[in-house]
């Protein structure tokens, strides 16, 4: 098998992913919608301002704790469907 392959997902192992991970994942997108605001925020007060740091870096804390839950809700689905992505074999 060539690195050039598609590797061939089935579509009981996508399935296989719970509705848990789905909610995971669209509220990841929700906090990351939120970065221009949080962003602009930041820039349009003084960087001492702590509501602005606190919303800032609140919504950077929940991107990576949720990231964080929806990369070990991936796993543990996974787990359950068996391997979801072919593993590498070595020479």
């Amino acid at each position: 098998m060539t690195a050039d392959e598609p590797v061939a997902i089935s579509t009981a192992r996508i399935e296989a992913l719970s509705d848990g991970v789905f909610a995971i994942a669209m509220t990841l997108l929700m906090f990351v919608s939120l970065l221009p605001f949080s962003t602009a925020m930041l820039g349009a007060f003084k960087l001492r301002q702590p509501v602005s740091l606190a919303i800032y870096f609140g919504n950077q804390l929940a991107l990576g704790l949720t990231l964080r839950c929806s990369r070990s809700g991936v796993r543990r689905s996974a787990w359950r469907a068996g391997s979801m992505f072919r593993t590498p074999t070595w020479p």
